[in-house]
């Protein structure tokens, strides 16, 4: 992201020069001076747009627009051709103030701004359009399937089915998705147009839905499900997630000969489903008994207490920040989703790794630097968010191999010492260790 960083030096730069201005006598000359805020602003309005959203760059956008405004009377003057001066009597505590605002915001900006290239990729996955007009739903699929071994009779491999979070969509879950592969998964994710913030197409293309639904999705990640409209705003996002869900599971396990050729080295009768974010989460622990899943995963995120929690049918492993050990935590946001753990009809288990915060399993923490910083774990936190979602894949691919009948494909490995383990309701024979590893 060296064109990002190169740019939010810019405007720090020019709000600099126009912070300093009154200092330097030798600029008395230059009326221009005065447009550099506005041209700041332009730049950093045009960040968001190129690049998307950029929580680092919130406090570049707020200083270019106040300064902006500031000097609204001076641009008017310069627009009618008329002189201003302010280089008489100066004090110092003006620019003084406005070079700490200025250089606090350009050092959030770099210091946050994303480590890869590519913030947001999808790589190295099949896209396959499909619509089911009696579901009125369309979806933008997203395949990572296992290489061909060129051997002539290639062997079907489990699968996982990942739903993705509403924000961030399926970029949010692609590095899990590649991890899941490369341990022996064919995995499925999506897209739903005009619902997903954004819908990511088959040439990379992102689609943002309506303003209205945009303005909900605002609502519920800034207050959560603690207001009503937020509160509905999720179970709509539930809704449209077991839709998918059904969309998904009508493609592998309709007959052979009717299935798409890309799925033809999927094994129908070995999933795992694994929810992301609240809506996801939610979405996944109501599959009705029948579908062809194993185990359930539902990964950090607040479940609706609106009408009824849901009652898993299959086994489920929930893999939560470690602040759902904090028993402030335990008894608010996560309080719905340990009541659903303690349910006691399934198997279901519970896995925490110390410092992993809200968004540490995807790679919402790679995009957005800036959200590990403000919403994180209670434990000592590993510097490369990438070995928390390494480790949320070795998770599954664990806790998948328990159920799953044919699990040679998997490749299994044991966890970090700093996961730790609850587990609730009739193991039996199963060894629940089994998910670390051990």
């Amino acid at each position: 992201m060296r064109d990002l960083l190169l740019l939010e030096s810019l405007v720090g730069i020019l709000l600099l020069l126009s912070v300093l201005r009154p200092l330097f006598k030798s600029f008395e000359g230059i009326q221009g001076l005065f447009l550099l805020s506005p041209l700041a602003l332009l730049i950093t309005v045009g960040l968001f747009w190129v690049y998307g959203f950029r929580p680092e760059c919130i406090p570049l956008l707020l200083a270019s627009l106040v300064m902006t405004l500031l000097y609204v009377p001076k641009v008017i003057f310069i627009l009618l051709r008329l002189r201003t001066d302010d280089y008489g009597e100066v004090s110092l505590a003006g620019p003084l103030v406005g070079t700490v605002v200025v250089l606090f915001s350009l050092f959030v900006a770099v210091l946050y701004v994303p480590r890869v290239d590519n913030p947001g990729r999808i790589a190295e996955s099949t896209v396959l359009e499909v619509r089911d007009p009696s579901l009125k739903l369309s979806l933008i699929l997203h395949l990572f399937i296992p290489p061909d071994t060129g051997s002539g009779t290639e062997p079907l491999f489990p699968v996982a089915v990942v739903v993705p979070p509403v924000t961030g969509s399926v970029s949010a879950v692609d590095s899990l998705c590649g991890a899941l592969k490369a341990r022996g998964f064919f995995v499925v994710s999506f897209s739903a147009p005009g619902f997903d913030i954004p819908a990511v197409t088959a040439s990379g293309a992102r689609m943002y839905p309506a303003l209205a639904n945009l303005g909900k999705a605002a609502l519920f990640n800034l207050w959560g499900n603690k207001i009503p409209l937020s509160a509905e705003y999720e179970k709509q996002i539930e809704e449209e997630r077991a839709r998918a869900i059904q969309q998904v599971f009508s493609l592998l396990t309709g007959p052979a000969e009717n299935r798409d050729p890309l799925f033809k080295r999927a094994d129908p009768e070995n999933c795992i489903l694994v929810g992301y974010g609240s809506g996801g989460m939610g979405a996944a622990l109501r599959a009705p008994r029948g579908s062809p899943i194993r185990g359930i995963v539902a990964v950090d995120g607040a479940l609706t207490e609106l009408g009824t929690l849901p009652s898993p049918q299959f086994p489920v492993l929930f893999l939560l920040s470690d602040r759902s050990k904090n028993p402030v935590y335990r008894d608010s946001r996560y309080a719905p989703v340990l009541r659903v753990f303690r349910n006691g009809q399934v198997p279901t288990s519970l896995v925490t790794i110390s410092g992993a915060g809200y968004f540490d399993y995807s790679d919402v923490s790679n995009e957005y630097p800036l959200f590990s910083v403000l919403f994180p774990g209670e434990g000592k936190r590993v510097l490369r968010s990438e070995w928390y979602v390494q480790q949320a894949s070795q998770l599954i691919a664990n806790f998948a191999s328990l159920f799953i009948s044919d699990n040679n494909r998997i490749t299994r490995n044991r966890v970090t010492e700093q996961a730790s383990l609850e587990t609730f309701g009739p193991w039996n024979t199963i060894k629940a260790e089994g998910i670390l590893g051990q």
